[in-house]
């Protein structure tokens, strides 16, 4: 993942964070290819991947002495949580595969609706919290981001395992971002279900028409940022954004599994796109420049 390097402490941080977030979408990549076995066998593979891909960061991190309470900060509060939220992610999405109910689509989505319930719960249960993650509010980050500071985490549901948690917060903030990956998994599962049921021979005709989808490893919103720069770089030409966005949209699959996206999210998001997906727009094409210098 991350290679430890002796540099100074000025430039020691600006490049671990460069670091941490190529490691992070790498990581997403990696957890995408991984689809040979059981779904048991999938979170097995996915969970020791994730789970070493945290450890090597921690390593990685507590080699940089000396760091402000500013850096240390960032790091628990929005660094470690995007990994450990992938986590969380993937140990729901298998239990939603295990026990999605077989039989009448009413049924698959009631138990997906019911899972909706559950997230706007916690969310609500955490509303204080949340609001804080939501806003980015920074006032009382040195009580929720630090270690050993003696304040005790607001989360009753502990984590699993001891290593996914560091400070009083920082667990907290990854179930907030697991939670968006969970409902944009769900909101997928249900839209799927609103396609018709087709006849054999529509099913044949449909399948010469197909065209064949990727999947991508960011959200919409991401991809909607991704695709406007690409066309006011003048990369993508001849197209109007709207026409660009009709042709591209029923091709993509997000990085959670959204299959259905629409040419409006796709075009409206990249107009409201917030800081942090501009962060991992640019971390991605960062990644792309490297790997084109390499070649």
């Amino acid at each position: 993942m991350m290679k430890n390097e002796n540099t100074g402490l000025v430039s020691a941080w600006p490049l671990f964070e460069k670091k941490s977030e190529l490691a992070y979408l790498d990581l997403q990549q990696r957890l995408i290819e991984i689809e040979v076995g059981s779904p048991l066998e999938i979170l097995g593979a996915i969970s020791t991947l994730i789970r070493t891909d945290i450890q090597t960061l921690d390593n990685s991190f507590a080699d940089l002495a000396d760091l402000s309470d500013t850096t240390r900060i960032v790091y628990f509060k929005q660094i470690r949580p995007k990994f450990v939220a992938l986590w969380l992610f993937y140990r729901e999405r298998y239990h939603l595969i295990l026990n999605r109910p077989l039989g009448a689509k009413q049924g698959i989505r009631s138990f997906y609706e019911s899972e909706l319930e559950q997230l706007d719960y916690f969310l609500k249960r955490y509303g204080f919290y949340y609001s804080y993650f939501r806003s980015g509010m920074q006032q009382t980050d040195y009580l929720y981001f630090l270690p050993d500071n003696g304040i005790t985490t607001p989360v009753p549901e502990l984590p699993l395992l001891p290593e996914m948690s560091r400070t009083a917060c920082d667990y907290l903030f990854a179930r907030f971002l697991a939670c968006d990956l969970i409902t944009q998994y769900v909101l997928a599962q249900i839209n799927d279900l609103d396609k018709p049921n087709l006849g054999p021979s529509e099913v044949v005709n449909l399948t010469k028409k197909k065209k064949v989808q990727t999947q991508f490893g960011l959200s919409v919103d991401q991809l909607g940022m991704a695709v406007r720069a690409a066309l006011d770089a003048s990369v993508i030409k001849g197209k109007s954004f709207q026409s660009l966005c009709e042709e591209l949209a029923p091709l993509i699959v997000t990085a959670s599994g959204q299959s259905n996206v629409s040419a409006g999210s796709l075009r409206s998001n990249a107009y409201t796109g917030e800081d942090v997906d501009k962060h991992v727009v640019i971390r991605a094409m960062e990644k792309m420049i490297r790997l084109i210098k390499e070649y």
